[in-house]
């Protein structure tokens, strides 16, 4: 089992990634094992998920590479199982998606 925290922003011709981080960052307590936010400018996916504390992977990364207006984030925390097996959530679509 596993605490999961999600959050979504859609904001009409402005980019979300850096209001996904900040809404993500207030939710860290809910869980500190791994976080992730994908982003999506209708014809791309961007992403980036990693494992520990939010600061600590988005720290040197360029928000603005998550480009797009439609946007997703988690947190997870796990109640269950090793530690070590804490990947995050967010999952990659191979095929584009249908608009």
């Amino acid at each position: 089992m596993k605490n999961v925290e999600f959050l979504g922003y859609i904001i009409q011709n402005e980019p979300v990634a850096e209001s996904i981080y900040l809404g993500l960052f207030a939710l860290q307590h809910r869980g500190q094992e791994s976080a992730g936010i994908a982003t999506s400018n209708h014809d791309e996916i961007f992403y980036k998920s990693d494992t520990g504390l939010i600061a600590n992977f988005f720290g040197d990364f360029d928000i603005n590479q998550l480009k797009g207006n439609i946007g997703i984030g988690h947190t997870r925390y796990s109640t269950t199982g090793k530690e070590a097996n804490k990947t995050p959530n967010l999952f990659r679509f191979l095929e584009p998606m249908e608009k």
